[in-house]
């Protein structure tokens, strides 16, 4: 292919240059300089060079106003050198004949798209043709087995309240229900629902969840004909419910109670997100935090990096600036080896939806950091009501291109007195007060639970009021720890839980003095293969508590019941589980692992055939952090990935299409085309 070549018109040997007039003289070094500068432009148009060099990324074919150059050069470079301007011509030729051949394969692969595209079609079509054909058949079964139920329980039905399933409920799912009302009517009745107030009717519908309100509202039209002119109870449910952030809504809070229930749910039980990736890394991502509109990320690169999420902490909408808040914000920058945990705390600790003014990391080796974000934007809308925030003209304002450094206020080395031992390679931190009753101001947090990999390495509790000796020691015992996490529930708000590599989640009560009170453990049980019984992460909620095995299986725990899960272990990854995630208020579980993947479960799990939506990602995950709308993953790669439920309707990634196309043509090329195929 075409390729810099040097010009000979050019002889440092030669006495011609001697004699040759000054004005000639700078016409020849001006051509020499613009064939050198062409030629560097074609660089990055050449595959083969820019694989060998990775400082030129290709651009392409070259396009044809180059040649057009080349030619143009030729012409004034005959009258020095002949040999030259022949070169030149023939690297225009090559150039012309490499465009024309790009042509032809963007057109040849368009084809092939367009074959695709239309055998899918089709294939869908039929299938779609095939299961209308069982739906009707099984409609029609269900319809026989209804009627033959309806016959047994003595039921009579008119033929003019006879109904076509295809346009309303079910006749399975009205059978069903008649059944159980049927069962509800040989219950006892403890008192009349229908003889209680409005008044009284009305306060006991605002002491319900979202569970309970839907099983009073189906078995009493009273009760749901209250509920649905009641705005002050959907304005109740949604603000203690964890699903939206704390702001006025405009109009019925019933409306956006249910246009916030069937979008985002719907969005995260069919892994339907809008996915947005943020290169912050230079190697791969160990863990990951939010907090707020805040997301923060630890890296094997040894930083810190803080990043905007897509904003919710308000119901107005952001602009100007404010639209420049995706995007890394802070670097944190001093550790000497991989940050292996961090967290964001700070704020109001009992308001998810507050901005962080922490920031903690640990790594392996004991050296945990804290770090003010007090000198940088926490808040979109704070940011775009100052005025000078990305603003390059006035002094000091904030460069928006540009991460802000972000200050370390505080470093300690947390270490085993006896042993030398490190332990905080994980951590998890409190929102509460400290174990001296002393509650901490915007700035501050409570306790530090941290631990380490190593083996009689033990768990360490600190109280941040006054950083010094741990207040609790729990003594080492024959076992790594691989993930800690504090009790945030009723029932255990002062647990702390470690999940450990011989398979056992343990759990101690800080509030003993000295090491701690034992508490009733969990386990992942038996499984095969070698190392498959390692707790790889834990996590806490609400009085709840998930963890995750090597054998990809996740668990949830009642803090009461702390032996026995809620349900039947489901294996939802296929390889190690690396990172878990529970909300008990939203009532998901989120997992990542080395499959590629992430596995969303719904709570409460006592239903055996609940279905897990399972999420593909390029690389094994190894950290993950959600709230009600948002997801955030940590890869093995140099990416962090948002995941966001926020779609707009008919949302399609084009993107994903786009590149699934292209992967599908790589694997098809010297195969012969797949349309063909039986």
């Amino acid at each position: 292919g075409h390729g810099p070549r040097a010009m000979t018109m050019w002889d440092d040997s030669g006495s011609d240059e001697d004699e040759m007039d000054p004005e000639e003289h700078m016409r020849m070094e001006a051509l020499c300089r613009a064939f050198e500068d062409l030629c560097h432009e074609l660089r990055f148009h050449q595959k083969e060079w820019c694989l060998r060099n990775p400082s030129y990324r290709y651009k392409g074919p070259a396009p044809l106003h180059m040649a057009d150059r080349l030619e143009a050069l030729a012409r004034d470079v005959r009258s020095f050198a002949e040999e030259d301007s022949d070169l030149a011509l023939q690297m225009a030729a090559e150039v012309r004949a490499d465009h024309l051949a790009a042509q032809v394969e963007a057109a040849r692969l368009r084809e092939v798209e367009a074959r695709v595209e239309e055998t899918e079609r089709r294939r869908r079509a039929e299938v779609e043709a095939r299961r209308e054909v069982e739906r009707r058949k099984e409609r029609e079964e269900q319809a026989r087995l209804a009627e033959d139920a309806r016959r047994a329980a003595g039921i009579q039905r008119a033929s003019d309240e006879e109904r076509d399933a295809s346009r309303g409920p079910s006749v399975q799912f009205l059978a069903k229900r008649e059944r159980a009302r049927l069962e509800a009517e040989k219950l006892p009745t403890l008192f009349d629902l229908d003889a209680l107030p409005d008044e009284v009717a009305g306060a006991v519908l605002r002491q319900m969840g979202a569970y309970e309100l839907a099983a009073t509202a189906c078995c009493n039209k009273r009760f749901r004909d209250l509920a649905r002119t009641d705005d002050a109870l959907w304005r109740r449910l949604q603000l203690t419910s964890g699903r939206h952030p704390r702001w006025r809504v405009d109009g019925s809070w019933r409306e956006a109670f249910f246009a916030g229930a069937e979008k985002i749910d719907a969005n995260w039980r069919r892994g339907k997100f809008r996915r947005l990736e943020h290169r912050l890394h230079s190697e791969y991502t160990a863990c990951v935090a939010m907090r707020g509109d805040l997301g923060c990320s630890g890296s094997a690169d040894h930083d810190l990096a803080i990043f905007g999420l897509p904003p919710r902490a308000r119901g107005t909408p952001l602009q100007g600036v404010g639209l420049l808040w995706e995007r890394q914000i802070g670097r944190c920058v001093g550790h000497g080896e991989p940050v292996t945990c961090c967290k964001l705390a700070g704020g109001d600790g009992d308001d998810a939806f507050s901005p962080p003014t922490l920031a903690l990391s640990g790594t392996a080796k004991g050296e945990m950091r804290v770090w003010s974000l007090s000198q940088m934007p926490t808040c979109p809308w704070r940011a775009e009501e100052d005025e000078t925030w990305g603003d390059m003209a006035t002094p000091g304002a904030h460069d928006t291109a540009t991460p802000r450094r972000v200050p370390c206020v505080e470093t300690r080395l947390l270490t085993t007195p006896e042993t030398g031992q490190p332990h905080a390679q994980f951590f998890d931190v409190t929102t509460g007060c400290s174990l001296g009753g002393n509650g901490g101001d915007g700035g501050s947090f409570g306790l530090v639970a941290a631990a380490g990999a190593e083996h009689c390495a033990g768990v360490h509790v600190y109280d941040t009021a006054r950083w010094g000796a741990a207040c609790v020691r729990v003594p080492g015992f024959d076992a790594g720890v691989y993930g800690v996490a504090w009790g945030r529930g009723p029932f255990d708000n002062n647990v702390v839980h470690a999940a450990c590599s011989d398979g056992i989640v343990r759990r101690w009560d800080v509030r003993a003095p000295g090491t701690g009170a034992r508490l009733d453990a969990a386990s992942v049980g038996e499984s095969t293969g070698r190392n498959r019984r390692v707790a790889r992460c834990v996590d806490a909620d609400g009085g709840l508590f998930a963890f995750g095995s090597a054998y990809g299986t996740v668990h949830v725990h009642d803090a009461r019941v702390p032996n026995a899960p809620l349900a039947s272990p489901k294996r939802a990854h296929s390889d190690c589980v690396n990172a878990v995630a529970i909300d008990a208020k939203l009532g998901r579980v989120v997992s990542g692992g080395d499959d590629c993947g992430i596995a969303v479960q719904r709570l409460p799990l006592t239903l055996e055939d609940a279905q897990v939506t399972f999420s593909q990602t390029p690389q094994g995950v190894l950290g993950v952090a959600f709230d009600h709308s948002r997801l955030v993953i940590g890869c093995e790669d140099t990416t962090v990935r948002v995941f966001d439920t926020e779609l707009g309707e008919g949302f399609v990634d084009g993107e994903a299409l786009r590149l699934a196309m292209r992967e599908l043509n790589r694997r098809t090329q010297g195969a012969g085309s797949i349309l063909h195929r039986q």
